[in-house]
């Protein structure tokens, strides 16, 4: 989650919300211990061993060796998924984005749909929100396993796991 001029914004156009942890917890179960959280805030909510904050720039960092959860700022979703796919690309990371289910999106189609795709049944309630998003989810997981054979599953998640 990173932090993007948020006291300038309204709620409906913040764009650090953070990631249910239910969620997190399920997809750590999933694909593993996250090691590297690169656009989170300075008190690194989800407790990744590293992490990158809006100062230092996930962007701009190697991610080389981690496995990576990216709750990224979705008025940057394009340059974050870029990101995502070209570090797990070169085989630096595997990467897990939680992202808008927006698969008419040209970010999606160039970078997002080479990964295993799991939409979400129902709406998230991100940390600090005050209800459910008015947006669908989905997580996207790059490996060297995707990019070969990607597939498309759903997550049907309880509402205490979506944050509800």
């Amino acid at each position: 989650m990173a932090n993007i001029d948020a006291t300038q914004r309204s709620e409906g156009s913040r764009d650090d919300w953070g990631t249910p942890l239910p969620l997190f917890s399920i997809l750590q179960h999933k694909f593993g211990e996250f090691s590297l959280d690169p656009c989170t805030s300075a008190d690194n909510p989800l407790g990744t061993p590293y992490f990158f904050t809006e100062e230092t720039n996930g962007l701009a960092q190697s991610w080389q060796g981690h496995r990576a959860f990216v709750n990224p700022p979705y008025s940057q979703i394009k340059l974050w998924a870029m990101k995502a796919w070209s570090e797990a690309r070169l085989g630096n990371a595997e990467v897990t984005l939680l992202v808008t289910a927006r698969p008419d999106t040209r970010y999606w189609w160039d970078f997002l749909r080479h990964g295993d795709v799991y939409f979400i049944k129902g709406r998230l309630k991100f940390v600090g929100a005050k209800s459910g998003a008015p947006f669908p989810s989905a997580v996207v997981h790059f490996d060297r396993f995707s990019f070969v054979n990607p597939q498309t599953h759903y997550l049907e998640l309880s509402k205490e796991e979506r944050g509800l």
